[in-house]
Order: C-alpha cells, then sequence, then structure tokens
C-alpha cells in the first residue's frame, strides 16, 4: 500500500500539531491538530511526542484478501489502527470499486458486485482535527461462475462417454442459478451430443480425428444473467493391441516374449490401455510377415501358439499383424505387433580359461551343461561332438570325446588352440545343433 505525507507542520499560534505516521510498512497518517484535539484524551497506542511538542499517530490501513462472489452482496471494511479519537475520513482518488458496490467515507465498501473483476483502486485518508493525508491502494477480486470439462488423452472408437460439465463453487443471493448450455464453436466428436440443461456431453464416439468444441454456460440468477465458457477437447482413435505370453515359457512383458525351441508356446492378443469394454478382435493376418518356423496364427482368435523350431536374432523380432476390432457395433481396421525372442531351452559351452596346461600333464576338460528355458525339459539330451572342418585346432596328444564332448590326453606341443565344435542338443524329441569354443594354451 502507498504510504502518505510525512512532514509535520506547526501552526502560527505555537500549538502542537498532531501527526499520522507510516507505521511499519503500512499505510500511515500524519496527522496535525491543536493540543492533540479530535476528542482530547490519551494518546491511542503507538503514537509518539516530539521534543517540540509534536505528536505522531502511528497508524495502520489494513485492506481484507478475501475473494467476492458476483451477485453475491457483502462488504469490505478494512482494519483503521491507531486513530484514537481522530474520526478517518475516506475518498477514492483514482481506480474504482466493483460495479454494484459503493464506496463509503469510512472506507468500507458495501453492496451486490455485478461483475466478475479484479477492481484496483487508490484511497487518499485524512482524519478529523487532521490537516494532512495520505494515499493506501488495494484492490477487490470478484469471482463469478466458472465451467469446466475434465477430458485428457486419446480415447478410441466404440467408447461410451459421459462427460459431465463441472461448475465451480459459486452461491449468488436468491434462488439458485439456472444453467443452460450452448454449443458456441468448433465441433464435438461425431456420435456425441451435448444436452442444453446439465451440459454434460454423451454418446458413443465413431469417427477417428482430433476435435475441439468452446461450449457456453449461461447462469440466470435473480440479479442479472452470466456466462462463461469452457473448451471440450478429445483425439479419437482406433483401439489397437498387443500380445501377451500365456504359455509360461518366460517374459510375460506386453512388449517382448520369450519362447524355446521344443516347447511350447502361446500369445493372446489383448487391446491396448483404452480399448472400450466388450471390444472384440478378429480376422488377423499377417501382412507379408512370417512368424519363427514353428509357430502359426490363428485368423479367428489371432493366438499364436507351436513350438519353435529355429532361434531368432538377438533381442527378437517385432511382426506387425493385422486385424478388425469390434467396438459397441462399429468395426475398424487396426494393427498390433508380436515381439518375440527365440533361444535353445538349454546350451553347451567351454570354459575360455587362458591358464596355461603343462604339457605331459593328462588333461580333462568337460563342457557345461547351462538351463536357459524356467520350463522344466523332457528328457534333455547332448552328444554327437564333431570338430569343425577348418576351424580346429588342436595340440597333439589331445582329442575331443564324440559322446562326453571332452577334452582328453596329454598334450605334447605347445600353444594356444581353438577348437569349435559341433553337437547335436535335444528336447522333449526335437533335435537341433549348437556349437561351442574350445580355447587352450599349453606350455
Amino acid at each position: 500500500m502507498d504510504g502518505g505525507e510525512r512532514s509535520v507542520r506547526r501552526g502560527g499560534n505555537g500549538h502542537a500539531r498532531v501527526g499520522l505516521a507510516l507505521a511499519s510498512c503500512l499505510s500511515a497518517l500524519m496527522l496535525a491538530s491543536c493540543g492533540g484535539g479530535g476528542g482530547g484524551g490519551g494518546l491511542p497506542p503507538g503514537a509518539t511526542t516530539s521534543s517540540d511538542g509534536t505528536v505522531t499517530l502511528n497508524v495502520a490501513v489494513i485492506w481484507p484478501t478475501d475473494s467476492l462472489q458476483q451477485y453475491k452482496s457483502a462488504v469490505v471494511k478494512p482494519v483503521l489502527y491507531g486513530f484514537g479519537d481522530h474520526q478517518p475520513v475516506c475518498m477514492i482518488t483514482s481506480g474504482r470499486v466493483p460495479a454494484g458496490m459503493v464506496f463509503g467515507s469510512d472506507c468500507s465498501i458495501a453492496g451486490r458486485p455485478t461483475e466478475s473483476t479484479v477492481a484496483r483502486f487508490t484511497v487518499r485518508v485524512g482524519a478529523s482535527g487532521v490537516s494532512n493525508t495520505i494515499l493506501t491502494g488495494s484492490s477487490i477480486t470478484v469471482n463469478g461462475p466458472s465451467i469446466a470439462y475434465a477430458v485428457t488423452g486419446t480415447s478410441d472408437v466404440g467408447l461410451i462417454v459421459n462427460d459431465p460439465i463441472q461448475l465451480g463453487t459459486w452461491t449468488p443471493d436468491g434462488r439458485p442459478a439456472t444453467w443452460t448450455f450452448t454449443l458456441k464453436s468448433g465441433t464435438l466428436p461425431p456420435g456425441l451430443t451435448l444436452s442444453s440443461t446439465s451440459g454434460t456431453i454423451s454418446g458413443t464416439l465413431n469417427t477417428t480425428g482430433t476435435y475441439s468444441a468452446v461450449i457456453q454456460g449461461t447462469a440466470t440468477t435473480e440479479f442479472g444473467t452470466v456466462d462463461k465458457t469452457a473448451t471440450y477437447a478429445r483425439n479419437v482413435g482406433i483401439p489397437g493391441f498387443g500380445y501377451l505370453n500365456t504359455g509360461g515359457t518366460g517374459r510375460t512383458s506386453t512388449s517382448s516374449q520369450a519362447a524355446y525351441i521344443s516347447q511350447d508356446f502361446s500369445a493372446e492378443p489383448y487391446g491396448d490401455i483404452g480399448t472400450p469394454a466388450g471390444s472384440t478382435f478378429g480376422n488377423f493376418t499377417l501382412p507379408g510377415a512370417q512368424l519363427p518356423a514353428g509357430l502359426v496364427l490363428d485368423p479367428n482368435t489371432g493366438k499364436i501358439t507351436g513350438s519353435p523350431t529355429a532361434t531368432t536374432a538377438a533381442f527378437g523380432i517385432t511382426i506387425p499383424v493385422k486385424a478388425t476390432v469390434t467396438s459397441n457395433g462399429i468395426t475398424n481396421p487396426t494393427q498390433g505387433s508380436f515381439n518375440i525372442e527365440v533361444n535353445y531351452p538349454f546350451g553347451i559351452r567351454n570354459s575360455l580359461d587362458s591358464t596355461p596346461r603343462a604339457l605331459g600333464v593328462p588333461l580333462n576338460i568337460v563342457p557345461t551343461v547351462t538351463t536357459i528355458s524356467p520350463v522344466p525339459l523332457i528328457s534333455p539330451s547332448v552328444g554327437n561332438y564333431t570338430p569343425i572342418a577348418g576351424q580346429c585346432s588342436l595340440p597333439a596328444g589331445v582329442s575331443i570325446d564324440s559322446s562326453s564332448g571332452a577334452a582328453t590326453g596329454t598334450p605334447t606341443v605347445a600353444g594356444s588352440f581353438s577348437c569349435w565344435i559341433n553337437a547335436t542338443l535335444s528336447n522333449n524329441g526335437k533335435s537341433w545343433t549348437q556349437s561351442m569354443q574350445l580355447f587352450l594354451v599349453t606350455r
């Protein structure tokens, strides 16, 4: 708030003047009055007297900060502190109070505001028996009604919508306000309608696209009407789908499935988040893509089942799948994806330990069998270990046992050796070939 004059003047008759001064950071007056004038008596709290007899009253004009409501009667009056017996006198010098309200000489503001606004004003404050004044500024906020729709994100065709309008807290005088609602501009999503009495937007989304509409609400009271607007916006898409592993073969993440050679696999389609309840998918096809060997797609249910016979590349592959989706009687083409990584259910490997082996000392290096799949193996076996021609170098005296894959014998030549070995693995009656490397250092 603005402060006023701070000088103290003395009269020609020698009488002491009473002044109002700034109290802390609040508006304050420097009052001037003969002999403490305006009613006499003791000085009010905070008043001081200088050596020349000038009396200074430290006063405060504190305006309330509460907001008012449009068409609701109210009285706003500041706290006037430190005036004592001097009667404050107030007058607006600039700005205005809200329409429908009146400013009084005692600084009070009363009436029924008829507008939603922030009214700012400056007041000159004096007091009885006082020669000087100060300025204090303030504002009054008047809130009218508010309307809004709580709609976010993308919705899918076939979704049944029932979006009520949200009315902010507003209690005007008299009977409760009655509302009417109209479409002011823009377009509602096809399939939806606006209730003129409740403001609710309802129906079934039936067409994709991006839609935005401005809804006007008119509130009628005993004292006038108020128009407010709210935006209703929706992005309308088509439900998509993904796949979920339902066969127990490891990862059940919706982003990637795990499958294993020789083990049964199954995955089922599921609607994306936001898919309308009761939606059905059908007519599944693979648009030019192929599933891993051993897996098949059911065109009616979209289920992918079978027992894969070959591994995929590391981190798997993504296969697009097309289908149709029907939601509340509305059918559209749609597309999803199937992500899968196929591995061996178990594997073999040799230690790549580079610790030198001594010449003339017998060795026996046996490969390790490692289980990878979480599904129990059925009659697993490993055999037929065969060094790969052109990719196997062993020291003299060492050979590979074809049944166990063990590197046995007594090395007689020093050096570093590498041997790639093929083996035949089987599980659940299905066989495949896997390679492993033997690394050997002799001294």
